[in-house]
């Protein structure tokens, strides 16, 4: 039996995957497979947004437009870099 913060690990890695997917797929100009609005948007809505969305930007960081899910966070580094992986800040931990 999963602890409580394994599955939540394994729902944010979910959540990261499909994130970075999305946004790596859309900046380097490939056809997405995945349809954000279906797939990917109700995650983010479910567990991200009441933390990181619109008024509430815990460490600075929102994913409630691309811009500001792109923008630098309290640490000064971007949190999602499309295309980049190893330079964003998401994947520190």
């Amino acid at each position: 039996m999963a602890s409580f913060f394994q599955r939540k690990s394994i729902v944010w890695l979910s959540v990261v995957a499909s994130v970075a997917f999305v946004f790596y797929t859309y900046s380097s100009g490939k056809k997405a497979t995945v349809d954000y609005n279906a797939e990917v948007k109700p995650i983010l809505n479910k567990h991200c947004l009441a933390c990181h969305g619109g008024v509430r930007r815990k460490s600075g960081f929102s994913l409630l437009t691309r811009e500001d899910a792109l923008s630098p966070a309290e640490s000064g580094k971007p949190a999602i870099v499309p295309g980049h992986p190893e330079k964003a800040s998401l994947s520190d931990g």
